[in-house]
Formats: C-alpha cells, structure tokens, sequence
C-alpha cells in the first residue's frame, strides 16, 4: 500500500461508505508502520450510543494477534488476505465531519473521533513534501487527535 493511496483511501471510502449506507460493519481498515487502525464513517454529530456495540466488536477483532480482510482484485474479484496485527498500535477511528480527540481506551486500544478535515491535512502535507516517509506518516496518525 503505498503511502498516497492509504491517506487518501481513507477519504474516499469515507464517501463511498456514506452514499451506501453500511451500517454494523467497518468502513475500512489499514496498516501503515506500526499503527493498525480500524475505521468507520459517520455523519451523526452524536454517534456515541449508536455506534456503542460497533466500537465494541471492533475493539474485539483488534484484540487478536491477526486481522482477516476481504481484499479487492483488480479483476473484479475477491479473496481474503490475513494480515499480523500483534505487536502494533490498535486503534479504532471513528470519523467524523466535527472534532479530533481520543474518547477513550480498552486493554489499550485507543478509540478515537477523527475529523475529516484533519485527514485532508495530513494528505496535503504528504502530497506536497518532497520527503514524507512512511514512518513519520504512521506516527503522525497515531497521534492525530494530540495536533
């Protein structure tokens, strides 16, 4: 995944998920360095009950050593692709058009309410740096909600 397409992905799936409704399963999840981040989207100001037993069951599939995904193929297919996630920075973001902060933590596993706006930040200083590597991308990320 390179460090372009994870930025950005993220913003258009945010879209996409937005205009197809996909209420009870993840938008998306990435690994970028060591942060392992599950997300979703959601334009509800107040999302905190709503989304409670979804935070719940993301918070569960993190807690394993390894991260089962459906994976796109270029012609038009699917498979399934088991990615190593033990050792990482977990984090579940649940994105938002409102503020950045980190809600609260389970068995280390940080939750967070991650704006958009501070997503297209982050995208446009890597579009715009002639050295924005991978390493400081994923701590940037891990940090969103303290800039």
């Amino acid at each position: 995944m390179s460090l372009w397409f994870s930025g950005f992905s993220v913003y258009i799936t945010c879209i996409n998920t937005i205009k197809k409704n996909q209420a009870g399963r993840a938008d998306g999840f990435f690994i970028i360095g060591s942060l392992a981040v599950m997300y979703d989207c959601t334009l509800r100001r107040n999302f905190d009950e709503h989304k409670k037993e979804q935070i719940e069951n993301y918070v569960n599939k993190l807690k394993n050593s390894q991260m089962t995904i459906d994976v796109r193929l270029t012609d038009g297919g699917g498979r399934k692709k088991t990615l190593q996630i033990q050792g990482k920075n977990r984090q579940v973001w649940i994105i938002t058009q409102e503020s950045t902060r980190e809600l609260y933590d389970v068995d280390g596993i940080r939750i967070k309410e991650i704006s958009v706006q501070n997503l297209i930040q982050i995208f446009n200083k890597r579009l715009y740096s002639d050295a924005f590597e991978e390493d400081e991308l994923s701590a940037q990320l891990a940090v969103i909600d303290k800039t």
